[in-house]
């Protein structure tokens, strides 16, 4: 079994990746946004959609477990 800390250090890890990514996505989102029917903005916003959806279901589950 791992331990305690060990967790909690993956949990944070994870939580500041999805974070990056959300951001990296409203940065995408903003640089395509001049031509939003391209293929790349499409792919952008469900690209968003899709990490602030794990962001938002990682911080809930997390919240409930401690």
């Amino acid at each position: 079994m791992k331990n305690k800390s060990t967790i909690t250090k993956t949990k944070i890890s994870g939580l500041v990746l999805l974070s990056f990514m959300v951001i990296y996505s409203l940065q995408g989102i903003y640089k395509n946004i001049d031509h939003p029917n391209d293929w790349r903005f499409y792919c952008v916003a469900l690209s968003f959609i899709f990490f602030s959806t794990f962001l938002a279901v990682a911080i809930f589950k997390n919240s409930k477990s401690q």
